[in-house]
């Protein structure tokens, strides 16, 4: 990653995890793929290709249980996919909405 954007990432861990700390000990939300299967809209799971392994294997699972979900993979971004290469976000989103809404997709 880039200096800078090394940077912005860390320091918006520490603030993350700062605020965690001062909130003590929160169980995540229970969420499970019986709660997401039961989504029935139209869904993107939109991946950087140069997320963290992990990261891939958790879409991966939840794509597994979402019915109507769709995958897509955007060139040159991390986790932070939308600030890395929003150009890129912006079309696998807007091409998303266009093939739902029974629209087209704007030309680029």
């Amino acid at each position: 990653l880039p200096k800078q954007r090394r940077e912005f990432l860390l320091d918006n861990m520490k603030v993350e995890m700062k605020a965690q700390l001062a909130a003590g000990p929160q169980p995540p939300p229970r969420f499970d793929c019986s709660d997401a299967r039961a989504i029935q809209a139209p869904a993107v799971l939109i991946e950087g290709d140069h997320t963290l392994r992990i990261l891939h294997l958790a879409t991966a699972e939840l794509g597994k249980c979402l019915p109507n979900s769709e995958h897509a993979m955007l060139a040159n971004a991390t986790h932070a996919l939308q600030m890395e290469n929003p150009a890129g976000f912006n079309e696998i989103v807007l091409d998303f909405l266009a093939k739902h809404s029974g629209e087209r997709a704007p030309r680029r």
